[in-house]
């Protein structure tokens, strides 16, 4: 019987594994600001790291106060896949860039424009590595 029971705990273990995913040395936890010309820009900001790799899954985040954000893979999951990542931002929906009107309570996030390199068609790529970091995203908006 006692031998029943380790060969469920090993099946148990084993489907855990798979079911888990990665484990946390896949990941790097990644955190920073994002500044616009300098400036922390506003919260508000949406961050996606995109993995460069066959089959790598998006980690999202959003800037807070100072520009400061935390990137997240699940809900429950804080991190990024380590390797190499395309950085998007985005104006969250809502926001009228070209008005500067704003759907929500966002008084500057309607000022903001990202520019094209960091935004739609991103050229800003970071190399993630497992463990703490910290990833700062300095946007520049003139040439």
């Amino acid at each position: 019987m006692q031998k029943h029971a380790a060969i469920g705990m090993v099946l148990a273990a084993g489907i855990f594994l798979l079911l888990g995913g990665c484990s946390d040395s896949n990941f790097g936890e990644v955190t920073g600001t994002v500044t616009i010309d300098g400036k922390p820009c506003p919260a508000g900001i949406e961050i996606m790291f995109e993995p460069q790799i066959e089959g790598g899954s998006v980690s999202q985040g959003v800037t807070g106060e100072g520009g400061t954000y935390e990137m997240h893979y699940t809900r429950d999951q804080k991190g990024v896949m380590v390797g190499k990542s395309l950085v998007r931002l985005q104006i969250p929906m809502g926001f009228d860039p070209q008005s500067g009107q704003s759907m929500t309570d966002g008084e500057e996030l309607g000022k903001i424009v990202i520019p094209p390199e960091f935004g739609s068609d991103s050229t800003f790529e970071v190399e993630v590595k497992s463990g703490e970091q910290v990833i700062d995203i300095p946007v520049t908006t003139s040439n």
